[in-house]
């Protein structure tokens, strides 16, 4: 029944799913995320023990927009793919805490999933695919513990029953990589990671000024120690691209 409370052997096995998938975005995302989730968890590990209750619905309404704020002041946005992924982290921290019901239990297990995707918008590596697929043992096992009648007892069952629910998937898996279309704009979000600030470089593409004009950034700044010279006297000369090679200019040195 959707209004049945949620075991706790199975919040305790979500707890863990959950912090083990939020683990590699550690490397990317604030570090003060991770110490919003041990607190979280902590809190409903207390509400397991009936040591603490759920906040009230204000409490938990001002978590979430110190949450968002704190997105904010980190990114200086709250559009974008580190942004909202980062929303998404905070989010789903917090949703431990008010994570009575079963279909409370559903909606984790599908933001730990959907977690888990957002890891391949940073980064496709084999570790991170195996790590991923542990992950989903897990989260699965975890959706096994959910449907089960309560006083359950974790034992080699689950898991091995999780393995095989993922295994009948693999032919479905196989045939929607095949046939369903690759969605460029999703996966090409813009990413601050990795880049630096626009500027012109030492090769010169067509397309990439287009790109460069897009940025309201400041290119330099200009300082003088005297009088500042008229408008007409102030130029700045760039690199010179005097060699053009494979579809794009070079400079070569003179």
């Amino acid at each position: 029944m959707p209004q049945q409370a949620m075991p706790a052997l199975a919040m305790t096995c979500m707890m863990i799913s959950l912090g083990l998938v939020v683990l590699p975005h550690i490397l990317r995302m604030p570090n003060w995320i991770l110490l919003v989730y041990a607190l979280a968890a902590l809190w409903r590990l207390q509400m397991l023990r009936a040591r603490l209750t759920s906040p009230p619905q204000v409490i938990r309404l001002l978590f979430g927009i110190g949450g968002a704020l704190l997105v904010w002041l980190s990114f200086g946005t709250l559009v974008g793919l580190e942004p909202m992924v980062s929303l998404l982290l905070v989010a789903t921290a917090l949703k431990f805490l008010e994570a009575v019901r079963l279909r409370d239990g559903y909606v984790l297990v599908f933001l730990g999933f959907f977690l888990g995707i957002t890891q391949f918008l940073f980064d496709q590596s084999l570790p991170l695919v195996l790590w991923m697929m542990a992950m989903s043992v897990l989260l699965v096992t975890t959706l096994i513990l959910l449907n089960q009648t309560p006083g359950t007892r974790l034992s080699h069952r689950q898991p091995l029953l999780a393995l095989r629910m993922l295994a009948l998937a693999v032919p479905m898996m196989v045939a929607l990589f095949v046939l369903f279309p690759r969605i460029d704009p999703l996966w090409s979000l813009p990413s601050r990671l990795g880049q630096g600030s626009t500027g012109m470089s030492d090769v010169l593409s067509p397309g990439s000024v287009s790109r460069l004009a897009r940025s309201a950034d400041v290119a330099f700044r200009a300082q003088f120690n005297e009088r500042v010279p008229s408008p007409s006297a102030l130029y700045w000369r760039g690199m010179v691209l005097n060699r053009f090679e494979d579809g794009a200019w070079r400079r070569t040195e003179i």
